[in-house]
């Protein structure tokens, strides 16, 4: 028995009776062309649905129409579709292993927008001393000039090359921003328990109460420099045993009087971007520089909060003498 109904919208009504009515295909399919891409989810084609548009190899979208169209509860497809033109590259772009400098470009197809970051090899440095970018314009040419890197033959004390943007708390301090800060293990268990600033290539200056047990026997002491943290070992650090532990001669372990200790490393330490000796003032200028309400600065990987656990990174916190 064949009956006869009224079609509105997606509700059939046969006999008065109302019924759901559902299409194959609730908007029209697209069709792809052979650079004009186009995915559509979920099939078959409901309400809500989404169908997005991409381009061949060696094309890109234009700014006209969509990228994404939804299909609409009136059947149609929001928006229009859009057309494939040809893609904008910028040339490719080289190390130049001469003169240190490397260079990353994300993402690889080099298209518009694209950006090319630079960076020096160890020894090196960008003059300006941070990452340098280029990004590719809409003309086919990258922002910009090309960065060059200077040859570091001397590290200057007190000058890292990266400047930084009871220790409780403190800020994080960023890596290579104090590269003179040294951290003390001891085994068996390696763990960080004390910590130092260096000096020059073979000293390392720090309080007497963290060596004073090592004076007469130091090979149970590690000194590791460029480090940031604490908890693993970085590419760049440097570990080092100790040859020996100087202590002042008139220091008093109970009242920490004269806490201070000169620690001999077993070679000479290399100076990197992240390892650079710490200046010493001249005995002249020494006392003139801690007067009231001068303001110091204190470096480590103290803990976080009193009684708490030490902290992961190097940390610094500022103080008024």
């Amino acid at each position: 028995m064949v009956r006869e109904g009224i079609l509105v919208g997606d509700l059939l009504i046969i006999d008065n009776v109302l019924c759901l009515y559902q299409r194959t295909e609730y908007c029209k399919e697209f069709n792809s062309s052979g650079i004009l891409k186009v995915e559509v989810a979920p099939l078959p084609i409901r309400f809500g649905a989404t169908a997005t548009f991409s381009c061949s190899t060696g094309y890109m979208l234009s700014d006209e129409g969509d990228e994404v169209r939804i299909c609409r509860g009136d059947r149609q497809w929001t928006g229009t579709s859009p057309v494939c033109i040809k893609a904008v590259i910028c040339e490719e772009l080289f190390d130049d292993n001469d003169n240190g400098v490397f260079v990353d470009v994300e993402p690889s197809t080099r298209t518009v927008g694209a950006t090319a970051t630079y960076f020096c090899r160890d020894g090196y440095r960008l003059f300006n001393q941070t990452l340098m970018e280029r990004t590719c314009q809409p003309d086919g040419m990258w922002s910009g000039d090309v960065p060059s890197c200077t040859r570091i033959d001397d590290y200057v004390c007190g000058r890292p090359i990266f400047q930084d943007y009871r220790i409780v708390g403190g800020d994080l301090v960023r890596r290579g921003a104090v590269p003179w800060a040294v951290s003390f293990t001891q085994s068996p268990f390696n763990d960080h328990f004390c910590g130092g600033a260096l000096i020059d290539e073979r000293w390392v200056l720090t309080a007497g109460h963290c060596v004073y047990a090592y004076v007469t026997d130091a090979s149970g002491l590690t000194v590791r420099l460029g480090k940031h943290n604490r908890e693993i070992i970085e590419s760049h650090e440097q570990s080092f045993g100790v040859e020996r532990v100087f202590l002042h001669p008139d220091f008093d372990l109970d009242a920490l009087y004269n806490d201070i200790a000169l620690v001999r490393l077993d070679r000479d330490a290399t100076f990197t971007d992240n390892v650079i000796p710490v200046c010493l003032p001249e005995p002249d200028s020494a006392e003139s520089l801690i007067i009231p309400d001068n303001i110091f600065t204190v470096v480590g990987w103290g803990r976080l909060r009193e009684g708490g656990e030490l902290s992961r990174f190097l940390k610094k916190v500022h103080f008024q003498c």
